[in-house]
């Protein structure tokens, strides 16, 4: 899935063994209506969908703005979250599937069925 896949990926080096990054996906349920987007993460089916962010791990992510560093000997390197926008993704960063979260179909594009989607944001700290 597009999460292990960047679980896999997770941690960039050039021989830095002090530069990191942390990764969360976003997750969502909804579907698009006359061309409006509704999604949301109160449509999320527990205990069968991913929490609403969830680190690479699978663990639950209750706030993006709190999200601890591994220890004191860690800052963040950038002021802010980023979403990732490579590969296929909307305008807004999000990828669409079908029903499940662990389907290896997502697409950049919603199509009709699409009932998930799910966005990465990625934010660099450095030692």
């Amino acid at each position: 899935s597009l999460l292990n896949n960047l679980k896999l990926n997770s941690t960039h080096s050039d021989n830095l063994d002090n530069i990191d990054y942390d990764i969360i996906a976003e997750n969502q349920r909804g579907l698009i209506i006359l061309g409006i987007p509704l999604f949301s993460k109160y449509s999320l089916v527990s205990p069968f969908d991913p929490p609403y962010y969830q680190n690479v791990n699978g663990n639950s992510i209750n706030d993006l703005s709190l999200y601890p560093l591994p220890d004191l000997n860690w800052k963040w390197s950038w002021d802010r979250w980023y979403v990732l926008m490579n590969d296929d993704v909307d305008d807004k960063g999000f990828v669409y599937s079908a029903i499940n979260f662990n389907s290896v179909n997502w697409k950049g594009k919603y199509k009709f069925g699409n009932s998930i989607r799910r966005r990465i944001w990625i934010r660099m700290r450095e030692k």
